[in-house]
């Protein structure tokens, strides 16, 4: 994250006392997590895309704020291709978390991509079923990867997206612009 150190004091002032002290290490990783835990908190009821949407959007806030130089939006640029020195300003950050029962995420400048699966599909690599449901169930599954990892119809998710599973694995994507 462009300008960690500068962002890392407003990522904890918006953290409750007890919320920050469960924050130990130095990722901006952890420290993300920790921002979207404390808007789950005071949101119980909104939609995982929304507190994603709201932590991420904070995120960007404070990147602005703190690194004029950097770019805390989504790019157009390929930043597969860019050298780490050109990543450094740029605010890149996927996000997937759950809170138990659904799954979301975002897209910020990174490869993401989903797979929607209708069916249990054998591991191309080991070829077992590494999903049992019962044999009356209905099974559908919603996969998030950074690369394609296997040889199946991957739809890459949009550059500035994010995104909730429903309660039966199908994928709600958003904008991280929409409100």
């Amino acid at each position: 994250m462009p300008a960690f150190d500068a962002v890392r004091p407003h990522l904890l002032g918006r953290l409750s006392d007890e919320r920050a002290r469960y924050v130990r290490g130095t990722t901006d990783s952890e420290h993300v997590l920790a921002l979207l835990l404390q808007l789950r908190d005071e949101a119980p009821d909104a939609p995982l895309h929304a507190v994603t949407r709201a932590a991420l959007q904070q995120v960007q806030s404070w990147v602005a704020a703190e690194a004029p130089d950097a770019e805390p939006a989504p790019t157009d640029a390929d930043t597969q291709a860019l050298s780490h020195d050109e990543l450094e300003d740029i605010l890149a950050l996927n996000l997937l978390w759950t809170d138990g029962r659904a799954l979301a995420g975002s897209r910020l400048n990174r490869t993401l991509w989903t797979l929607d699966r209708p069916a249990v599909r054998a591991c191309p690599l080991c070829g077992d079923d590494h999903a049992s449901p019962p044999a009356d169930a209905d099974y559908h599954a919603t996969a998030v990867a950074s690369e394609r990892i296997t040889d199946e119809d991957w739809t890459e998710v949009p550059n500035g997206s994010v995104f909730s599973t429903s309660d039966n694995a199908t994928l709600h994507l958003e904008s991280l612009t929409s409100t």
